[in-house]
C-alpha cells in the first residue's frame, strides 16, 4: 500500500508532479528566450529600415552628399570603404563601429558600382553593413545600400551628389522612429493602445516575415498567461 502525506498526496505522486513542474520551467524559461529573441529581431529590423529612410533623407539636403564625395574621381569597378560620413558642417553623422539605438552597430560605410551614365552624370551605390547586437531570429546583421545620382566636372570628378528620386524636402513620417519603437514594441503586446504602437502595427502590417514573427510573440504571451493560471491554480 502507498504511504499518503497529511495532504493525501501518495510520494510517487508528490515525485511526478515535482518533475512535471520543472519540465514546465524549463518550457516557460524557454518560450520567453524564444518571445525575446523575436522581439529583438523585430526591433532590429525596424531599426535598420528607419535608419535606411534617415540616411537617404540626410543625404538628400543640400552639401551632405558633396561634402563627403566632392573632388573624388571614380572610375568604372572602383570601390572605396570610408571610415565616417559628414555633415555639411562638417561634424561627424554616422561613424565606422557606432551603435545605434542599443540594437544595431555600423560595422562599415563603403561605395560600390560606379557607372557613368552621361558625360557629366553616374550612378554610386553607397552601402551600409549593420550587425545585430544581442541574440535574435534571422540574419546577423543587414545591409542597407543608398543609390546616389552623382554629378560630374569636366574631368570627370564627383562636382555634386544627392541620394536618388528623393528630394531635399524628404521626409519619413509614419515609419516608427528607432528611439520609440521598443516602448510601442510593450504597449502594442500589453494590449495598450499609444501612438507608438498604433506606429509599430503600421510598420508590421506592411512586413509579411515581421507580422508573422509578431503573431508568434502573441501566441507566447498567451502560452505564458495560461501557465500562470496553472501555477496559480
Amino acid at each position: 500500500m502507498k504511504k499518503l502525506n497529511n495532504s493525501g498526496f501518495s510520494m510517487v505522486q508528490i515525485m511526478m508532479a515535482a518533475g512535471m513542474m520543472g519540465l514546465l520551467s524549463l518550457g516557460v524559461m524557454k518560450i520567453m528566450e524564444n518571445q525575446r529573441k523575436s522581439a529583438n529581431a523585430i526591433k532590429s529590423s525596424a531599426q535598420a529600415h528607419s535608419f535606411y529612410l534617415e540616411a537617404k533623407a540626410y543625404m538628400a539636403r543640400p552639401g551632405y552628399c558633396k561634402k563627403n564625395f566632392n573632388g573624388l574621381k571614380v572610375g568604372e569597378g572602383d570601390e572605396f570603404v570610408l571610415e565616417d560620413i559628414l555633415k555639411s558642417n562638417g561634424k561627424t553623422l554616422y561613424k565606422k563601429g557606432q551603435i545605434l539605438n542599443q540594437s544595431l552597430r555600423l560595422t562599415s560605410i563603403s561605395t560600390a558600382n560606379y557607372e557613368k551614365d552621361t558625360e557629366f552624370s553616374a550612378l554610386m551605390d553607397l552601402r551600409f553593413k549593420l550587425d545585430k547586437i544581442g541574440n535574435s531570429y534571422g540574419a546577423k546583421g543587414y545591409t542597407r545600400i543608398l543609390k546616389l545620382n552623382l554629378t560630374l566636372d569636366k574631368d570627370g570628378a564627383i562636382k555634386d551628389c544627392t541620394t536618388f528620386g528623393v528630394s531635399s524636402g524628404a521626409a519619413f513620417d509614419g515609419t516608427p522612429a528607432a528611439n520609440n519603437i521598443q516602448e510601442g514594441l510593450k504597449d502594442l503586446h500589453s494590449g495598450k493602445k499609444s501612438a507608438e504602437s498604433e506606429k509599430v502595427k503600421s510598420f508590421l502590417e506592411k512586413n509579411a516575415a515581421l507580422k508573422e514573427m509578431n503573431k508568434n510573440i502573441k501566441t507566447m504571451n498567451e502560452m505564458n498567461k495560461k501557465m500562470e493560471e496553472m501555477f496559480k491554480d
